[in-house]
């Protein structure tokens, strides 16, 4: 079984030169997500959508059995604007 890693598939996305500013063309991926404003921990409502967004995610990550995933990222909600936060969990899907 071959491990899908997007960190070693697509460098230019996950390590950014520390010395120079870049553009790159980020391709069309398939992530769940959800939307909400304010502090997550005072939030019930947005608790609730964590737990939903984890447990699909965790759900999905066995369910495609494509061997080892361990990429889950969440927007730093101290530097980020309420309006601006997204949450995205990638998980590697093949087709059915």
């Amino acid at each position: 079984m071959e491990k899908l890693d997007f960190r070693t598939k697509h460098k230019e996305l996950y390590n950014p030169s520390k010395k120079e500013v870049s553009i790159v063309e980020v391709p069309a991926f398939n992530f769940l997500m959800m939307d909400g404003t304010g502090d997550p921990n005072n939030n019930p409502r947005m608790q609730l959508a964590f737990d939903a967004l984890f447990s699909v995610s965790y759900t999905l990550k066995f369910m495609f059995k494509r061997g080892k995933h361990h990429e889950i990222y969440l927007s730093d909600f101290w530097r980020v604007k309420p309006e601006k936060l997204k949450t995205i969990i990638r998980q590697p899907c093949g087709k059915a």
